[in-house]
């Protein structure tokens, strides 16, 4: 059942609703009428569902009802909807510690969307402390096992409904903490589902860049002439030696080895493709748009849902090496307060003009004294001339 907002409180059965065009459901079809009959759409007016979609899935079976068909493949529809979902609740009963066969199918074909699971084990009011905490080590330590990896996703303790705690009075603060902490997460998921979407495209970009350059070295390994089943034999071969077309593409291209496709799924998919000369070449141009695309337009989106502060870090280096010069050449020394390069360049030109100007001082005193003992020589000459000092003037 999937729960969206409307104007108006209805239900609609499950082939209506995957030909409307206002709800995502359309690929649902895919999985038959039997799953159809049993899909609903419920609409309702709640403010929360402007801003979220539910989808409530069936409990699992467990013990002899395991044994009874859905009518549909469970799983699929399970696979499907996790991934387009932003946010997976996995629920466990307190009282029930097994985990079953169905249920552990399911997790285990969640296992691709596990950053995006959360464990809520419901109904912990039911059992006394002692018996919550061995409880929820317990569970830990199944999904552990599922999941094959230590970290297992945040888990959720808790009883919710509107009734008071039946036991566990003794931590009642704790389970309404956990309860507060999962309200906040669902209110906050509007807003971290941008940031999820950018992640998902960048980890694409890669996955493209990767598979270009595997379609590439495939086609580059293929005959020119392919006659009497001779492109197919090779075809084949290629497909028996994945593992070392896989070091060569991280070789040439600088790929890391967890970007690379699992090596059984790549050469199942190779096996069924008809002919590899269909790959395309590695394009330059088109390998510098998705690089392009990782360094420049992913940060303008992550600019605009705000972004991170520069810790400095990163520009240290740089103006290190900028001051380095060119084969690490010694960088000159940074200038002292005060003696900045905006007037260091005409204090050294004139420091450049001194002596010029003291030799032009020399020479002056020079001629100032020949000037004086000329005026002494010329003086009667002068005087005969012009009259004594008082009545002709001065020279």
């Amino acid at each position: 059942m999937a729960i969206v907002h409307g104007d108006e409180a209805k239900v609609i059965n499950g082939d209506a609703a995957t030909c409307l065009p206002e709800l995502p459901y359309s690929g649902l079809s895919q999985l038959g009428s039997s799953f159809l009959s049993k899909f609903q759409v419920l609409v309702e007016r709640a403010e929360i569902l402007k801003q979220l979609t539910f989808i409530d899935t069936p409990g699992v079976l467990s013990g002899d009802k395991q044994r009874i068909s859905r009518g549909y493949d469970f799983m699929k529809a399970c696979s499907w909807l996790a991934s387009r979902c932003d946010l997976i609740l996995l629920l466990f009963d307190a009282h029930k510690l097994d985990i079953s066969d169905e249920f552990r199918e399911v997790i285990e074909a969640l296992s691709g969307d596990g950053d995006k699971c959360r464990c809520v084990l419901n109904k912990a009011d039911e059992i006394d402390g002692e018996n919550l905490v061995k409880v929820y080590g317990a569970l830990m330590w199944n999904l552990g096992k599922i999941l094959h990896t230590p970290e297992v996703a945040r888990m959720y303790i808790g009883s919710f409904w509107d009734k008071d705690y039946l036991m566990c009075q003794d931590l009642e603060r704790l389970l309404n903490q956990d309860r507060k902490d999962l309200m906040q997460e669902l209110h906050d998921l509007p807003r971290n589902v941008c940031v999820r979407r950018i992640n998902e495209v960048v980890a694409r970009a890669r996955a493209v860049k990767v598979h270009l350059a595997l379609g590439a070295a495939l086609r580059a390994r293929m005959p020119t002439i392919g006659l009497c089943g001779r492109r197919r034999r090779w075809e084949r071969w290629c497909c028996d030696r994945i593992p070392d077309l896989y070091q060569e593409v991280i070789k040439d291209h600088q790929f890391a080895a967890g970007d690379m496709p699992p090596v059984d799924q790549f050469r199942e998919r190779l096996l069924l493709f008809k002919d590899f000369r269909r790959f395309q070449r590695w394009n330059e141009r088109e390998v510098a748009d998705l690089d392009r695309l990782i360094s420049v337009d992913i940060p303008r989106l992550m600019a605009l849902i705000g972004g991170v502060s520069s810790s400095g870090l990163r520009a240290r280096p740089c103006e290190a090496a900028a001051r380095a010069g060119p084969e690490g050449a010694k960088a000159p020394r940074p200038a002292r307060a005060g003696r900045g390069p905006a007037w260091r360049g005409p204090c050294l030109a004139l420091l450049a003009l001194l002596p010029l100007a003291a030799a032009v001082a020399m020479h002056a005193e020079a001629a100032d004294a020949a000037l004086l003992e000329l005026r002494a020589a010329a003086a009667p000459y002068l005087e005969h001339l012009l009259g004594p000092a008082g009545d002709g003037g001065e020279l």
